[in-house]
């Protein structure tokens, strides 16, 4: 184990910044980044809260104080169970980073405890067809290619996820048709 006076100084920013860095250079979509910093930032505004200018001094009951801290961060008083657990498990990922770079002491990220999610925590409301039909028909008349009627399209042809769709960078979309290696031609596409 890494002992505290052995430990590199590291502020709560610089921290999030090395590692969403790193993260991007291991090749993570950009919306996965984008997602993390979103995440992270209500971590540093804790950490600003509590005048927390150095992880060196991170504690397990610290991250248990953000957790509480975090689950009351809404208008509504508190927080979804799937959010907080995204924003925990991000965290945990933070730490484990840290401790690669003698940030923080080793085993730190095993003091995050995310909440175990339930069938009732997550969401599987589907829009039915018929609706999706009718949704297109408006979008298509009234708000032709517009941001709602590219999304409401992308939801309805490929069955994406909100989230995922919300992810697309447009990087993501391929104008050009391309040759699989199977023989195949896919024209324009969205990867």
């Amino acid at each position: 184990m890494v002992a505290h006076n052995e430990l590199e100084p590291l502020e709560p920013s610089e921290a999030v910044e090395l590692y969403l860095n790193n993260r991007e250079t291991d090749g993570a979509a950009a919306g996965t980044v984008r997602a993390h910093r979103h995440r992270l930032n209500h971590f540093l505004d804790w950490c600003d809260e509590q005048e927390l200018d150095n992880l060196n001094d991170i504690t397990g009951r610290n991250l248990r104080s953000f957790k509480v801290w975090r689950s009351k961060r809404s208008p509504t008083g508190s927080i979804a169970r799937s959010t907080l657990k995204n924003t925990m498990d991000t965290v945990r990922k933070l730490m484990r980073f840290c401790e690669s770079i003698e940030g923080v002491p080793r085993d730190t990220h095993m003091a995050v405890t995310s909440p175990t999610l339930s069938e009732d925590d997550t969401n599987h409301d589907v829009v039915p067809y018929e609706t999706q039909e009718k949704i297109l028909e408006r979008l298509n008349r009234f708000q032709f290619a517009s941001f709602e009627h590219v999304f409401a399209h992308l939801l309805h042809e490929c069955g994406f996820r909100v989230g995922a769709v919300r992810s697309l960078d447009v990087e993501d979309f391929h104008p050009k048709p391309v040759d699989l290696p199977d023989g195949t031609r896919v024209g324009p596409h969205v990867e």
